[in-house]
């Protein structure tokens, strides 16, 4: 596994969606070069990636990220609310296992960012769905992550440049205890 870029270095003063391309290349490297005995007037020195390097016989990765300012009183005030959560309700305890989130649509939202976090605490889940997309079937990882059975989540609706347009008001939620499989 490659770790991403450190995230302090990535852009974050202007609001919208940023995208981050993984890229391979090979580079001339003078210092490891390869030594082969193959040719007819004896040993030739093969150096990686020739002059004009090289590239990734795949498809590269792409990192994509978010920026927004919504985090004002102000921008608060105006866009709390505006999503209405349907599932699970307030204060549900809910099975893990089957875990949906379901709101109301919001008429400007080009997509929604479904957050899952701890109460005062950080955000363990974010999804980013289209703006038909008004369920979300919990990941099977979600409980693992959870370092506590209480959690709280929200829906945020973006436009299409990745501004904040709405929101719902965060909800708590209580993870059911799982019960052990048959047979132990």
């Amino acid at each position: 596994m490659i770790p991403g870029p450190d995230a302090s270095r990535l852009p974050t003063a202007s609001d919208g969606i940023y995208y981050l391309l993984f890229r391979v290349e090979s580079a001339f490297d003078a210092e490891s070069p390869s030594e082969s005995s193959s040719s007819v007037d004896g040993e030739f020195i093969i150096n990686s990636g020739g002059l004009n390097g090289g590239s990734a016989g795949f498809a590269l990765p792409m990192l994509r990220y978010v920026v927004g300012s919504g985090t004002s009183r102000r921008a608060a005030a105006r866009t709390s609310g505006a999503v209405r959560l349907r599932l699970p309700v307030r204060n549900a305890t809910v099975d893990p296992a089957n875990l949906v989130f379901a709101w109301d649509a919001l008429g400007r939202a080009a997509q929604y960012r479904v957050e899952v976090g701890v109460p005062d605490g950080p955000r363990i889940l974010g999804a980013l769905l289209p703006a038909k997309t008004r369920r979300y079937n919990a990941p099977p990882w979600l409980a693992g992550k959870a370092p506590q059975d209480r959690l709280r989540w929200r829906v945020v609706a973006l436009d299409a440049q990745g501004r904040e347009v709405g929101r719902s008001v965060w909800s708590p939620l209580t993870l059911a205890a799982s019960s052990p499989p048959p047979g132990r």
